[in-house]
């Protein structure tokens, strides 16, 4: 039995909409006051990008599960202070929230394309779009790269697709300023190449997956 019992955002006005949308018991305006609620099991951390390894870390020292939405951390500095964070508490209950993998269409492509040795190269093609022009998004400098706040997504379900960990990246940036091409050697020598465009037909899916290998397509 799950119970929503505390959220806190930043405004009054939104943390007693969301207290009244989906029934949380209090609401309030400051993350300590969901921290330090000790009637909670777990956290889930759904703020903007560059406070999620701070508050992580400290939600972990709650000694609280944990879901934060992607990305974990925007900075090497800031992952190895989860890392260290996870170490020092001894509490490791954390989840990022990448749900690709979990699609249901995926899941069954899978099951039916074979064994993930099977996998030998992938394609992640992304048609991201363009940003309206006020989207929080556009401040890089605070936010990180809209590829920084996203990729992990695709990664994670390239990884989950091969059944392996990734040993090489390899990235290039495109002429659009948000455009990556980034290509993925995993443990098991598959590879993946995600396309990350924001310049395509808005018409176009946003995302499709292509799979080779085991004489299979």
């Amino acid at each position: 039995t799950v119970r929503l019992a505390h959220v806190a955002t930043t405004r009054s006005l939104s943390a007693v909409n969301a207290q009244r949308r989906f029934g949380f018991t209090n609401a309030s305006t400051v993350a300590d006051a969901v921290l330090e609620d000790d009637s909670l099991d777990a956290v889930f951390i759904v703020t903007r990008h560059h406070s999620h390894a701070d508050l992580v870390c400290r939600a972990l020292r709650t000694g609280k599960a944990v879901f934060v939405e992607k990305p974990l951390a925007l900075t090497s500095a800031d992952l190895q202070r989860v890392v260290d964070t996870i170490a020092s508490t001894g509490n490791d209950r954390i989840m990022v929230g990448f749900n690709r993998r979990f699609a249901p269409l995926l899941v069954q492509t899978k099951a039916r394309f074979g064994q993930p040795a099977d996998a030998s190269m992938m394609r992640y093609l992304v048609n991201a779009g363009r940003l309206e022009a006020d989207s929080w998004y556009l401040n890089e400098e605070l936010e990180g790269s809209r590829f920084a706040g996203e990729g992990g997504h695709f990664i994670d379900t390239l990884s989950w697709w091969a059944g392996s960990l990734p040993v090489q990246v390899f990235a290039v940036a495109g002429l659009e300023p948000d455009d990556v091409q980034v290509t993925v050697r995993f443990e098991s020598g598959a590879v993946g190449v995600i396309s990350y465009l924001t310049a395509g037909n808005a018409r176009y899916p946003k995302e499709t997956i292509d799979a080779a290998g085991g004489g299979q397509n």
